[in-house]
């Protein structure tokens, strides 16, 4: 990762040049600092990579030789051809023919002059220590080209004799041209590796981006230094720009027909792909040839079912041009992604305008904060082939923003799912910088509804009145009906025999996903309803009778392989597996599932492959949790502690799955009781059954107490059968202990999948208290989620019973985590333990054990004390007793309180009172 600042001022900037300096030197041993020199270069934006323009166009390095020679062959006045091969390159670069060079400065106010003379989009400065890039390229020294035979270009580069390189180099050259010798010249070289500089060696770079306010002042330095087009152009191109400057002209930023052609490319790309999806059994074509990434294997040819209606709304919207922002939302397997590639290929209104279609797997927010990667830049880099100009860039982002490409992204929930809600918002936020303030914007976004009810609870997407949702629910009963009648007459039945078995498949077909399950299973529909059907039993049959079309002998078998890529898959927090990824008899079931038509993984990049939907995937790890449980040998479970990462859908189908008493509950003790896992493995078992427990179990205290015995019992304890109990462990049983209160929603993965958070507003049973949802975090903080939701009715007083041996718990697990020097897993863990006592804390436990216990909490932190008063507002309402005071210093105010709770805040930390 390339070290990085932002200056806010001229001052600033000159400190962080300084200070990159200072890094770069400290990062070579056994090296003089005063000895080592730095070269700097300006570029006016900062999502502008450090890639040689040869490798902005296709193909260039194959065009490189040609381009030398045309050069060298023409009648200039000013011949072509220098001293050497290298004076020549350095000419070429010079009058602005593409090389594999990098121009490169030893001054710094020259650099700057490049960074903040044209228009103006976060320019940087990049700072090179040329010495350390030559060491590790295997380098020994800065190459000067006028002394060093054996570095020679044409026989390097072209004909790799002895050997081509395939590093960047730094090199010096001969001032034989004016230009060079007044900007002091310097160039690193590329070879044979494409990548940009900063990606293949990030440690020898630093950057630093200027803001506004940075580049005014840095203008009115070069206007003092005497840095303009002149002074670094000293020649008639120089003067030219100089006196263009000068006259103060404004180019108008129009290319319409560069324009015309982007805009050509992306109607020819959608067309191309419509021929590769309408066709799914031609050999000669995989998914992998297909431009439009992540869609796996969707339906739209003659089994498409049409939702008019819908599609009449989303052509007004695009007609209307008042809301720049759709979302297209509804449950898993609805069919959102081929409502939308159906609308982009074939309805008339959509076909006229070019689209972008981007899969949001494609989005890394790791990249974003690592890289400062943008949303905007994966889509310039995914829509425009790589290494093409900066200007096409320019160009397409001024086509989205005036609303002349219509943009979908695709799969907000799967970011959502593989990444974290953070993720999520994060993405949100980057596509408003980037499209926000455009009212002619067209942008569709497509994702699960709970997922669009989450945002809706935040501000991120504005008023309401900015977006439209068009909700796509299941298909019409009369016409799903005939289809299934249809494919059970093709069987032979009889009619009688077709109307009383099409009723249960009927149900299930209305989802376009289990439509086409149920189509593929057609030979083996009387298999389907041999037995009461539901979703997940519909899924293991249709795995079955898949794997038995490619020739395996025992489908459970490698049904249990292709959970352990799901997996692999969680593990890496992806929706993609690379093959090399996985050990040879995963690889060989993946490559072999992945067929068309019936296909159970996509080859989505060359070796690189994801389930053919991500339904698959949810439902094939919920059936290895259930088969693992149920036999007792443990592999996902005890392979990843990454479960709490999962979406709720995985654990819908679990629940269709397992028999929780008989399963789960009833088997507590043998599954943490495994003797062969050692403290990773048992640990990450430990953390996904009380995940599990506390999405699945329902109202029943039957299920809840002896869960609650055993929770207290682990929390209790620094070891479990010998093993140690990690504080990550103790978080999940800790949430689980949270959502197995009674007045938590359960069962929880309902709550989580159909609560409208938009109704979600604070007071007594709605409380915005903070949450560790996970350890993706590299500080603790609050989980984005909406707020901690009470629900009313009369409780169970067994359950109730134990509200103190549960806070006791709790609160000794605070007590005993108060060190400093404990890692950051003990603090999440004493968050989160507040946020279930918010739940927990007993209504008669003050003037008690429990009070002095609350009362003597070491070094509680600010997010804590927060939580601490959520609980006593919740037992006290406006009245809470001025002794607890004390546990709120320094809080001032208690975020995103209802009127009430502030009230009662400002009573409890006030002086005037006494309680």
């Amino acid at each position: 990762m390339t070290w990085e600042r932002t200056a806010k001022s001229w001052i600033d900037f000159l400190k962080y040049v300084k200070e990159a300096e200072s890094h770069l030197a400290s990062l070579c041993e056994n090296a003089d600092p005063e000895k080592r020199e730095f070269w700097y270069r300006g570029h006016e934006k900062r999502i502008y990579k450090l890639i040689p323009r040869l490798f902005r166009y296709r193909h260039g390095e194959k065009k490189e030789e040609k381009l030398y020679r045309l050069y060298t062959q023409m009648p200039l006045d000013e011949p072509g051809q220098k001293g050497n091969v290298w004076e020549t390159l350095f000419d070429m670069q010079h009058y602005g023919i593409p090389t594999r060079l990098l121009d490169w400065t030893e001054v710094l106010g020259i650099a700057v002059y490049f960074a903040v003379t044209s228009d103006l989009d976060q320019p940087c400065v990049y700072i090179l220590d040329p010495l350390r890039l030559n060491e590790k390229s295997g380098r020994g020294s800065i190459i000067t080209t006028s002394c060093n035979s054996s570095f020679d270009y044409r026989e390097l580069y072209w004909r790799g004799e002895p050997v081509r390189p395939s590093f960047p180099v730094a090199i010096s050259p001969t001032y034989q041209n004016t230009r060079l010798k007044r900007q002091r010249g310097k160039f690193t070289i590329h070879g044979s590796d494409t990548k940009p500089l900063e990606e293949q060696y990030p440690d020898c770079l630093c950057r630093v981006i200027l803001n506004n306010e940075t580049c005014s002042q840095a203008r009115e330095f070069l206007r003092i230094a005497n840095l303009n087009a002149f002074s670094i152009f000293p020649d008639f191109v120089g003067m030219a720009q100089f006196v263009k400057n000068e006259a103060e002209l404004e180019p108008i930023p129009v290319d319409e027909e560069i324009k015309s052609r982007i805009k050509q490319r992306l109607k020819e790309v959608l067309n191309e792909d419509r021929k590769i999806l309408e066709n799914p059994s031609l050999k000669n074509v995989c998914l992998t040839d297909l431009h439009v990434k992540g869609i796996s294997a969707c339906n739209i040819g003659e089994y498409f079912v049409r939702r008019r209606d819908k599609e009449n709304e989303l052509v007004q919207w695009l007609k209307s041009g008042k809301k720049p922002y759709l979302f297209v939302s509804g449950e898993a397997g609805i069919g959102k992604t081929n409502f939308l590639l159906w609308l982009v290929f074939y309805n008339d209104v959509f076909k006229e305008i070019p689209v972008v279609f981007f899969s949001l797997n494609l989005y890394d927010p790791k990249e974003s904060e690592k890289k400062g990667k943008r949303l905007e830049e994966f889509l310039l880099d995914y829509i425009l082939a790589e290494g093409c100009a900066d200007y096409e860039k320019i160009l397409v982002r001024e086509l989205i923003k005036e609303g002349e490409i219509l943009l979908i992204l695709d799969g907000l929930d799967e970011l959502a799912r593989i990444k974290s809600q953070d993720a999520v918002e994060k993405a949100i936020r980057e596509l408003n910088d980037f499209v926000g303030r455009s009212s002619k914007a067209k942008v569709i976004i497509s994702c699960r509804n709970h997922i669009l009810n989450r945002l809706r609870s935040t501000t991120l997407l504005g008023p309401e009145e900015a977006i439209k949702n068009v909700e796509i629910g299941k298909l019409e009963r009369k016409e799903v009906k005939e289809k299934i009648e249809g494919l059970l007459s093709n069987q032979g039945l009889e009619e009688a025999e077709i109307s009383r078995m099409s009723k249960g498949l009927v149900n299930l077909a209305q989802v376009p996903l289990f439509y086409d399950l149920i189509r593929q299973s057609a030979g083996d529909l009387k298999n389907l309803l041999s037995e009461e059907i539901n979703r997940s039993k519909l899924y293991k049959l249709w795995f079955e009778i898949i794997l038995k079309k490619h020739d395996f002998v025992n489908p459970v078998a490698e049904m249990e392989k292709i959970g352990q890529v799901a997996g692999e898959m969680l593990e890496k927090r992806s929706d993609l597996i690379s093959l090399k990824d996985l050990r040879a008899e995963l690889k060989q079931v993946v490559v072999q599932l992945c067929g068309r038509p019936f296909g159970i993984f996509v080859e989505e990049f060359k070796d690189t492959f994801a389930f053919s939907h991500q339904s698959l995937r949810e439902f094939i790890l919920a059936w290895s949790v259930y088969k693992e449980i149920k036999e007792m040998v443990f592999n996902v479970l005890s392979g990843t502690p990454s479960f709490d990462y999962e979406g709720a859908e995985t654990y819908r189908y679990l629940a269709d799955l397992i028999n929780l008493k008989g399963d789960l509950v009833d088997k507590i003790d043998d599954i943490l009781g495994q003797q062969f896992l050692d403290k990773h493995n048992w640990n990450n078992l430990a953390r996904n059954l009380f995940e599990t427990l506390g999405m699945l179990v329902p109202p029943d205290k039957k299920l809840i107490e002896p869960i609650i015995r055993k929770a207290l019992e682990i929390l209790r304890s620094t070891s479990y059968n010998g093993i140690y109990v990690c504080f990550r462990t103790k978080y999940n049983i800790v949430r689980c202990l949270e959502r197995l209160h009674p007045s938590a929603p359960r069962p929880y993965v309902d709550h989580i999948l159909g609560y409208d958070w938009r109704k979600a507003e604070t007071g007594r049973d709605s409380i915005p208290a903070y949450a560790i949802r996970g350890f993706h975090r590299k500080m603790p903080g609050p989980g984005k989620l909406p707020h901690i939701i009470f629900e009313k009715g009369v409780h169970p007083r067994e359950v109730l019973a134990m509200a103190g041996d549960v806070s006791e718990c709790l609160l000794d697990i605070m007590n005993d985590l108060s060190a400093e020097e404990l890692p950051e897993g003990a603090e999440y863990l004493r968050i989160n333990c507040t946020y279930a006592l918010i739940r927990w804390l007993p209504d008669d436990f003050a003037q008690g054990p429990l009070e002095n216990k609350l009362l003597g909490l070491p070094n509680p932190c600010r997010r804590m004390k927060i939580n601490i008063f959520w609980a006593l507002y919740r037992r006290f309402g406006l009245d809470i007793p001025k002794r607890f005071r004390g546990l709120f210093t320094e809080i001032r105010e208690m975020p995103k309180a209802s009127n009430e709770a502030r009230k009662a805040f400002e009573r409890l930390i006030s002086t005037d009172l006494e309680g």
